[in-house]
């Protein structure tokens, strides 16, 4: 996983390491550890991948929907000769 985009979270995520909790199409819920340092995720994330078959080239948008919650949106899987398949979760 590319770590998160420094300037979202500098302005939207907490300052200190924590929990921050991933909800997928299905309204299940996977905390993950933050790391502020690091703006990067952690443990719990790669349950999350492998629970939803997430392999190298899949791209993921979420939605802030609390202050440290987030939920995906849209997934998309790249392949050499283009996108693969598109599906849209909410």
């Amino acid at each position: 996983m590319d770590g998160l985009p420094s300037h979202f979270c500098n302005n939207n995520l907490p300052r200190n390491d924590g929990t921050l909790t991933l909800v997928d199409e299905k309204g299940e819920e996977y905390p993950t550890i933050y790391l502020a340092r690091r703006v990067g995720l952690s443990g719990g994330w790669r349950g999350f991948s492998i629970e939803h078959g997430l392999v190298d080239g899949d791209a993921l948008v979420f939605q802030l929907i609390q202050p440290t919650k987030f939920k995906c949106v849209y997934r998309t899987r790249i392949i050499a000769c283009g996108i693969s398949a598109l599906s849209i979760f909410s």
